[in-house]
């Protein structure tokens, strides 16, 4: 059985290293739709600042070794890709209502992720669905 504090704390490690990550790789993609700011430069700084103090305060944490408890690769695994997921899923979320004012494209809509340039998630969903009917 893994120690839920360590549990939580690697929990946290994934998913403040994968924001930063993807804010980066948002950034460095150009899609405007996914960043948190609008400034190319504040989303760069946003991200390795992320990355910088979560693996600050995961490493400085007082509990790391832990001699009794074992920790499984399964387990792990599990942590990772849950971390992992809420980290995207928060960006779509954040990105989303922090520039859900914004018009975005007023054009044709570009397929796949060339969509995320101008517009944001929940504003391409939208498009889409009045597309369709």
């Amino acid at each position: 059985m893994i120690e839920t504090n360590f549990a939580l704390n690697y929990l946290l490690l994934i998913f403040g290293s994968s924001l930063g990550v993807l804010q980066i790789a948002v950034t460095r993609a150009g899609l405007k739709g996914l960043s948190f700011f609008r400034r190319r430069a504040l989303n760069y700084l946003g991200g390795f600042l992320l990355l910088a103090a979560t693996y600050t305060w995961f490493f400085s944490q007082a509990n790391l070794n832990m001699r009794h408890a074992e920790v499984e690769g399964s387990q792990q695994l599990g942590f990772f890709l849950l971390g992992t997921l809420c980290a995207v899923v928060f960006t779509f979320l954040v990105s989303s209502l922090l520039h859900h004012r914004g018009a975005g494209a007023s054009g044709p809509v570009s397929e796949g992720l060339e969509a995320l340039r101008e517009l944001t998630l929940l504003q391409l969903i939208r498009r889409l669905g009045r597309k369709d009917q």
